[in-house]
């Protein structure tokens, strides 16, 4: 009996559509991510979705305000370029506090450099307008200066692998 009902109870789920088909599921949003370089706190990845390619830089913990940033791999390449002189304005403001230098990089993107009240070191990547950098210290941005001005060629050999 009991085996009875178990049995009139899968089949009424199952003829009244209980379960979906995968067909229920199309597949609308997708993306490749390529983690490319990593440090202590952030990801460099290439992404490519069906609406292009970018070049991200994510923080690898939560935060609220000023955990990525999403670049083409134009800027990126220029970013990559000013972040390569990172030791240079380390040095050249080693015994500054509180204190900044700013750097266009490409279109619509800029790197300050800055020391806080402390001394603390850093490399803030603005984009366009947004007042909200991400800030990367000293060996994130030495870390992500190399892939990050060869992104454009990066960015090509990911679309010329990944088709969607």
């Amino acid at each position: 009996m009991r085996a009875l009902l178990c049995w009139l109870l899968l089949a009424s789920v199952t003829l009244a559509g209980g379960e979906a088909g995968v067909d229920e599921f199309p597949i609308k949003d997708f993306f490749f991510s390529w983690h490319v370089e990593t440090s202590d706190a952030a990801q460099l990845s290439i992404r490519k979705t069906p609406k292009g390619t970018t070049v991200d830089i994510r923080y690898l913990f939560p935060c609220y305000l000023g955990c990525d940033i999403s670049l083409t791999p134009d800027q990126a390449a220029a970013v990559g370029k000013v972040l390569a002189r990172t030791n240079a304005f380390h040095e050249r403001m080693l015994e500054t506090r509180d204190a900044s230098e700013k750097v266009a990089a490409g279109k619509d993107c800029r790197v300050e450099f800055r020391t806080d009240k402390t001394g603390r070191f850093e490399a803030a990547i603005f984009l366009g307008e947004n007042p909200i950098p991400l800030t990367l210290d000293r060996e994130a941005a030495n870390t992500f200066a190399p892939p990050l001005q060869k992104a454009v060629e990066l960015a090509k050999r990911v679309d010329e692998k990944v088709r969607f």
